[in-house]
């Protein structure tokens, strides 16, 4: 790939991506003690922005999940409240955000604790990318 093709628009499906840099997923531990995304973390991804794509950090679906200090999480009205200020902060510039769900457990009922966080009875509207740490 040349350095053009790298800042060139491109369709994922039926987005449109600006360029072909994507902010990885990565460990950030921004949220503090009580795992809700706030003006922080809100900065970080908007400072980002100038990304193709954003994956966010691993999040946590529920206090079993927990497996790093700091780490947000998804599974209180709070936190999902945290999370809608740095998508909506990140909306107005148009890159497309991905959650990545992160969950911390050592047998097989991780994918069953994870579902019943899934799929809550709210609205959310993003694409999970699933991530099981042993």
């Amino acid at each position: 790939m040349t350095t053009q093709q790298l800042f060139q628009p491109f369709s994922l499906g039926s987005l449109s991506i600006a360029n072909r840099i994507v902010l990885a997923p990565m460990t950030r531990g921004r949220a503090g003690l009580e795992r809700v995304p706030g003006e922080l973390m809100a900065e970080y991804y908007l400072q980002r922005a100038g990304a193709g794509l954003i994956i966010s950090e691993a999040t946590v679906v529920s206090p079993q999940g927990i497996g790093w200090i700091d780490s947000p999480g998804i599974y209180t009205e709070q936190m999902v409240d945290g999370w809608r200020l740095v998508t909506e902060t990140v909306k107005p510039t148009g890159t497309p955000m991905f959650f990545k769900c992160g969950i911390v457990e050592g047998h097989r009922t991780a994918i069953f604790t994870m579902a019943h966080f899934l799929f809550p009875p709210r609205r959310l509207s993003c694409v999970v990318i699933i991530s099981i740490h042993r």
